[in-house]
């Protein structure tokens, strides 16, 4: 049996916190697929994606989470409440409480984490926009979290390599987002 919520699968892996996870990104219909790309507090993709077009660019946001907020949480806009974009600290939890592995999954390169109650979920290696190019596709995976850095330009995302690890990165880029509640 299958958990759904208003459409959108998801996964309970057990994590302390008791968050639920979608098992693919927003866009995509399975968790192989690499879905749409966003720029960091955006909620529509775009065909191009630098400093010059970003919305979010130069605005600290006092360091505040946009989690749940409309007008900054792509999650939240495209699939309704309760989902919505994960906080830093929730994308440090899934990091670290689950097992990575890179795989491949129906010919789609990622990683798999598997959680403490031993379900698991996949991140295809869905890469990066930058301007018009979608860059390391098949290489690696960006999920942004809702939380900005204290770099001006900057917010949390998660990187899936070899294994997963969460960073700073520049919010103009163009990642995907894996949707929780």
């Amino acid at each position: 049996m299958k958990n759904i919520i208003n459409g959108h699968e998801y996964v309970d892996l057990g994590l302390p916190s008791g968050l639920k996870w979608a098992t693919y990104n927003i866009g995509a219909d399975k968790p192989e697929e690499y879905g749409d790309k966003f720029a960091w507090g955006e909620i529509e993709m775009k065909s191009s994606y630098d400093m010059d077009n970003n919305l979010t660019s130069g605005d600290a946001f006092n360091n505040e989470d946009v989690s749940g907020n409309l007008l900054y949480d792509a999650a939240a806009t495209q699939w309704g409440a309760p989902w919505r974009m994960p906080t830093n600290e929730e994308c440090m939890e899934l990091v670290d409480k689950c097992n990575w592995e890179q795989m491949t999954r129906n010919g789609v390169k990622g990683i798999l984490g598997t959680g403490p109650n031993g379900n698991s979920i996949f991140f295809p290696f869905a890469g990066s926009c930058f301007k018009t190019t979608l860059y390391g596709a098949g290489e690696y995976g960006e999920c942004w979290s809702s939380t900005p850095t204290y770099f001006e330009n900057g917010a949390y995302s998660m990187t899936f390599l070899e294994h997963a690890f969460v960073l700073n990165e520049d919010r103009f880029y163009g990642n995907s987002i894996r949707p929780v509640f």
